[in-house]
């Protein structure tokens, strides 16, 4: 089986709400972190989360205070989703604290089988070959030990000094080299 990242569409309407679902009935602290524009299937519709998404890749134009970003999702040929991830195209000053060029997640029935490692994988490459990210930044909450492996696994490397937001979150930052 091989799993890639490709952008969302119309058609992963049925699996997309069955991940969110998924996320929504979990025992994650931030359920929907790493790709917050999924919680948009929830509260509003899966076309608005489509719209949306489509939106980030512009958004600079509408909203200069965010970044250009493009969602992508993980999944195998049958059409199966395993998670998610966004590029931010570019960094700004609140992403240089916690966030990062990617952000992502794999949906809790997918957890502990090594997709978040193929995941962050495939979105370097992207990251690399499609926005030219050489040296790509990226952070995660103290306590999410799954994603700080696959961070490392990845070649992740300490960017410094952690963050520790206004509610007292910490938040591991890394670089990779890409």
């Amino acid at each position: 089986m091989e799993l890639f990242l490709r952008e969302p569409s119309l058609e992963d309407k049925d699996e997309i709400i069955k991940m969110c679902e998924e996320l929504e009935s979990c025992d994650d602290e931030i359920k929907f972190e790493g790709l917050s524009d999924l919680k948009t299937v929830l509260d509003s519709s899966f076309e608005d989360f489509i719209n949306r998404i489509e939106g980030n890749k512009h958004i600079e134009d509408s909203k200069p205070q965010y970044v250009n970003q493009t969602t992508y999702v993980l999944a195998d040929e049958t059409g199966h989703i395993y998670g998610g991830v966004n590029i931010r195209h570019k960094l700004n000053d609140a992403l240089m604290n916690h966030g990062g060029h990617i952000g992502y997640l794999i949906r809790p029935s997918e957890r502990r089988k090594g997709y978040s490692l193929i995941q962050l994988k495939e979105a370097l490459d992207i990251a690399k070959k499609v926005f030219n990210i050489d040296k790509v930044f990226i952070s995660c909450r103290e306590k999410n030990i799954g994603s700080k492996k696959t961070i490392e696994k990845t070649g992740g490397y300490s960017a410094g000094d952690n963050y520790i937001d206004t509610d007292g979150t910490v938040f591991l930052r890394y670089w990779i080299n890409n």
